[in-house]
C-alpha cells in the first residue's frame, strides 16, 4: 500500500511540473488566440524544437551571416568559436549561459479577408519561459 501511495505522489509531482516545451506551447497558444484574426482557423504545419539562445548561439548566427556574404574573418568556424569562447570567458560571461529560448513555427490561419495565409514565425521566450519577449516573422 505504501508503494502505491509513494508511486502516486511521485507521479503527481512529476506530472504537475511543466516541461520547457509545454510551457512554450502554452504561451504560443495563448499568443495566437489573442492575435490571430480567426483563432479557430489555426492549423499548425510544422513546429520546430525548442532551442536555447546563448552568447555562443548569437555569435554563431552573426558569423554565419558573414560567411554567407563572404565577409568571414577566420578561416574556419572552429577557430572563430574558440576565439569567441575565450573572449566571453575573459570578460566574465559564461558563453553557454541561457539568455532566452526560441521556437519556430509554421502555421496557416485566416487573414482579415477570410483567406488562408501561411506564416513562419520565431517565438523568443525569457530565460524561465514565463512570457514571450519577441515574435519575429520570417
Amino acid at each position: 500500500m505504501r508503494k502505491i501511495i509513494l508511486f502516486c505522489l511521485i507521479f503527481l509531482l512529476v506530472g504537475c511540473s511543466d516541461s520547457p516545451k509545454s510551457k512554450a506551447d502554452k504561451l504560443i497558444d495563448t499568443y495566437l488566440k489573442e492575435n490571430l484574426k480567426d483563432p479557430s482557423s489555426y492549423e499548425c504545419i510544422k513546429k520546430g524544437n525548442l532551442g536555447l539562445y546563448t552568447p555562443m548561439t548569437i555569435a554563431i548566427e552573426k558569423e554565419s551571416e558573414k560567411i554567407s556574404k563572404g565577409e568571414a574573418i577566420s578561416d574556419t568556424m572552429d577557430v572563430f568559436l574558440d576565439h569567441v569562447k575565450k573572449y566571453f570567458i575573459k570578460n566574465g560571461t559564461n558563453p553557454y549561459d541561457t539568455l532566452a529560448w526560441e521556437l519556430s513555427i509554421k502555421y496557416r490561419a485566416k487573414n482579415t479577408y477570410g483567406g488562408y495565409e501561411i506564416s513562419n514565425c520565431i517565438f523568443y521566450f525569457d530565460k524561465g519561459i514565463s512570457h514571450i519577449i519577441n515574435v519575429e516573422n520570417k
